[in-house]
């Protein structure tokens, strides 16, 4: 490793020596992203036709810096395990072609985190030359870290996570695409989720490509497949800003952290917690609600409601029906639907059992692979989960009603002294009504959010999804309130 060390230097000494550039390299050069994205397509066929596959190497890559192949030694570091070596290769690449802010990236991220002392020196060299052909060699050292800290080591992380999420996608499409024909569909990917033999990393980014196609579903009602060209594209487009690219990588991150926070056991504190619940990126908020509220008042029924089976699956009993088969959650659905994080993975079983007998009562739901999906994309209403957790209906009380804000008071304090549960809702979302107080005249709330940040549509400050409102407040901006009866 140390030979190839020394050998990586002299092409960052001499990387900014004037290239003549012939004009079918200037025309690569404005279209690098599309060239990309079809050398990663062209590259990708399938292993069967080993004419088109072949496995890239870091001696290949520098092989073809050498060469000035620039795009095409992108490409093959793309499909690289992440290393300081090919992080310095990118680096020269993009310097190579004339990038200066992603060369800059990569060698600011090496500055920053870089452990191998013979690259962190030529990395500095780089920097400086970078500077004396963008910055006009003036205050170069001052300059250079001026740049590297506008970078921001958030927005390093951010690309080293895109670079980790793309690798494992390019590495795993094969084996998600059950019927290999290039294109990786909704079907599919929820089946690979269910599997419980994932990998941390395999699980994380399945959740990632899964939680962005519920978003194209909410806009089209399609699952929109994915290709590996067009995972390229999206790839080489983080740096221009779109969305969609740096929405699967923030996905991603976001699943990494519940994996990590994940107890993967039923109960992790014999009871159920109502600050473990996070929603996330989910449209099951009406369920959540009335989870929450069971929490508060008798979270020893929600632990009655789910048993183990002898081969390891749950049973999970609603009321008036029979028992609910569900098998134990993979890291994948974890990472995906909303949570309960370290309180242990029961909100995933409950939720996952409710949606399977959503969709066996609602013949118009369309079938899904992931029964979870019958209660994350939709949404729902929150009197049937009342039945489904009590037995008995919930009965909604509309605030446009003058009758329904005067007996308010009365129906919340009733419900309470009898333990029962209590839900209200904004436009769009739903939420728990944790309690009235008389004396203050005033109503706690719980978003099932679980966030600590301004909350506008409540015009209030949440901690773990709790804020209190006046009772007038209260009725001027929530729709009403569901109670079971």
């Amino acid at each position: 490793m140390q030979k190839l060390f020394y050998s990586v230097l002299p092409i960052g000494l001499s990387i900014f020596t004037e290239v003549v550039l012939t004009a079918a390299a200037t025309n690569l050069l404005g279209s690098a992203a599309l060239a990309l994205s079809k050398t990663h397509s062209d590259v990708h066929a399938h292993p069967s036709n080993p004419q088109n596959f072949e496995l890239p190497t870091e001696a290949s890559v520098k092989a073809l810096i050498d060469k000035g192949r620039y795009i095409r030694a992108l490409d093959q570091i793309e499909r690289l395990p992440s290393t300081e070596t090919c992080t310095y290769y990118r680096g020269i690449c993009y310097a190579r072609l004339n990038q200066f802010k992603p060369a800059l990236k990569e060698f600011a991220w090496l500055y920053y985190y870089g452990k191998n002392p013979k690259i962190h020196e030529s990395v500095l060299e780089n920097i400086r030359a970078l500077e004396q052909r963008h910055r006009g060699g003036s205050r170069v050292q001052s300059t250079m870290l001026k740049n590297i800290n506008a970078l921001g080591r958030k927005s390093l992380g951010a690309d080293e996570s895109a670079r980790k999420f793309f690798a494992v996608v390019r590495t795993y499409f094969d084996k998600w695409d059950a019927n290999h024909d290039g294109i990786l569909t909704g079907d599919e990917i929820a089946r690979a989720l269910q599997n419980p033999n994932n990998t941390p990393e395999e699980a994380v980014a399945l959740a990632a490509l899964k939680t962005q196609e519920r978003f194209d579903y909410r806009k089209t009602s399609n699952f929109e497949p994915f290709t590996l060209s067009e995972l390229a594209s999206l790839q080489s487009s983080i740096a221009l800003g779109n969305p969609d690219a740096k929405a699967l990588v923030r996905f991603y991150r976001i699943g990494i952290n519940k994996v990590e926070h994940q107890s993967m056991r039923l109960f992790a504190h014999q009871l159920p917690h109502i600050n473990g619940i996070k929603q996330g990126h989910t449209s099951d908020c009406y369920f959540l609600a009335v989870v929450g509220s069971m929490v508060i008042e008798d979270p020893q029924a929600i632990r009655k409601m789910i048993s183990a089976n002898p081969d390891g699956s749950y049973a999970v009993r609603f009321h008036g029906v029979s028992p609910v088969r569900v098998e134990s959650p993979t890291l994948g659905e974890v990472a995906t639907y909303a949570d309960s994080g370290g309180d242990g993975y029961w909100l995933t079983v409950l939720e996952k059992a409710y949606g399977i007998r959503k969709e066996e009562l609602n013949a118009k739901t369309v079938d899904f692979v992931e029964p979870l999906d019958a209660v994350a994309i939709y949404g729902g209403h929150m009197s049937p989960v009342i039945l489904a957790m009590t037995g008995r209906k919930g009965q909604y009380y509309s605030f446009k009603k003058i009758e329904n804000r005067q007996d308010a008071r009365r129906t919340i304090s009733g419900a309470e002294a009898t333990k029962r549960l209590v839900a209200t809702d904004v436009p769009g979302h739903c939420l728990t009504l944790v309690r009235y107080e008389p004396s203050s005249d005033q109503v706690q709330i719980w978003n099932p959010w679980g966030t600590s940040e301004y909350y506008a549509k409540a015009g209030a400050t949440m901690k773990n999804g709790f804020f209190s409102l006046t009772t007038d407040d209260f009725f001027n901006r929530f729709d009403g309130i569901c109670v079971e009866k």
